[in-house]
């Protein structure tokens, strides 16, 4: 009997924990905040999101020597009320509550955008904080998306000789080139929006043809390594707890089955336990 007891608390703590797993996993599976940068004549930090956003407490880091802090601003559509205090150099702290019910536009929007004069070093302006989605899981913060392969993409059409090519798929580079700085210019572009764009310009380039004839054999890129062709995934680069958004919630039943087959290997070493007692006592 004692046994049995001991069997049923095993099998419920062992739920309890698959529970808890899969509540975690859930939680990894939703949307991300995160910051992109834009610069002309000051600086400008944009912190964007892939989610529906109730609220958050963020603090933005930012490199005092360089940048001196002007203003925030906040999209009246998403941000319904806020505060800034950004007394400390270095450092602005921003909590806000948003209307929670509201339509995400194009894969990605800028709740806030906070001003600076001067000129950031590279990724030298952070993010981090807590903010949680409609359903009030707690969003991930992640990297903003890496632009480096469609920057480079860029460079390669902009260097292409037109005089070489057919008038017909030189004008497939340049509406993909055009499609590209799009994107690239745009503060709130995912990683799979950049990806996508990068992969279209590539091919693009890949698919031009000599006026003699043939399939262009393109310039040698600026980077040799010529990046995958996979079809891009929906999160933003680079994965903090973001990074990365969304998934198919594979992961929770890899959790669940793992615990299933613990707790069956449990109980079957009870019962096993259980038999040796039962014949030394014989």
């Amino acid at each position: 009997m004692k046994i049995a007891r001991k069997v049923v608390t095993v099998v419920v703590m062992a739920a309890l924990l698959c529970a808890l797993l899969a509540t975690a996993a859930y939680a990894a599976e939703t949307g991300s905040l995160w910051v992109t940068v834009e610069h002309g004549q000051g600086t400008a930090a944009q912190i964007i999101t892939d989610t529906t956003v109730t609220d958050g407490v963020v603090k933005l880091t930012y490199d005092s020597s360089r940048l001196t802090y002007e203003s925030t601003e906040v999209t009246e559509d998403y941000v319904a009320m806020y505060a800034v205090n950004a007394e400390e150099a270095g450092v602005v702290l921003i909590s806000w509550v948003a209307p929670g019910a509201y339509e995400l536009k194009d894969g990605a929007v800028c709740l806030i955008r906070v001003n600076f004069t001067g000129t950031e070093e590279e990724n030298s302006i952070t993010l981090t904080g807590s903010a949680h989605d409609a359903q009030g899981n707690a969003l991930n913060f992640a990297d903003a998306p890496d632009t480096g392969d469609l920057e480079k993409a860029i460079a390669d059409a902009k260097a292409l000789d037109e005089s070489k090519y057919t008038e017909d798929s030189f004008a497939a580079v340049e509406d993909a080139l055009e499609e590209a700085e799009a994107v690239l210019a745009d503060g709130t572009a995912t990683q799979a929006e950049v990806d996508a764009a990068e992969k279209a310009l590539r091919d693009a380039i890949e698919d031009l043809e000599k006026i003699s004839g043939g399939t262009e054999e393109t310039e040698k890129p600026t980077d040799e390594t010529t990046k995958p062709t996979e079809t891009p995934t929906t999160r933003p680069s680079g994965d903090t707890g973001g990074n990365s958004p969304t998934g198919d919630g594979s992961m929770i039943w890899v959790v669940l089955v793992v615990c299933v087959l613990s707790a069956a290997a449990v109980v079957v070493l009870l019962i096993k336990m259980k038999r040796g007692k039962g014949e030394d006592a014989k």
